[in-house]
């Protein structure tokens, strides 16, 4: 039941997303591919209860895949947090 509840939201949101698209509006911000798909996946470990391999199959990639998506992730959010820092530190 969660994981169609999961698919509607991000159903929803990709029907939005094309919308605005297509109105080419200014004012909307639109997130990147890599946003959606980060949200997607994080909807998809919640829906899992964490279990990679069952959050994988749902995706379809494999668990590997998976491991290499989350090591990027992780990562990248490190060199957010430490450009963040470093931005209050020398402004």
């Amino acid at each position: 039941m969660q994981e169609s509840t999961c698919e509607t939201k991000l159903g929803l949101y990709l029907a939005q997303v094309h919308e605005a698209a297509l109105s080419q509006r200014k004012d909307v911000n639109l997130p990147s591919l890599d946003d959606v798909c980060n949200a997607y996946i994080q909807q998809v470990l919640e829906v899992s209860a964490g279990n990679h391999t069952q959050a994988a199959q749902i995706l379809g990639i494999g668990r590997t895949s998976l491991y290499r998506h989350l090591k990027r992730r992780k990562t990248a959010d490190a060199k957010t947090r430490l450009r963040i820092a470093l931005h209050e530190i020398c402004p």
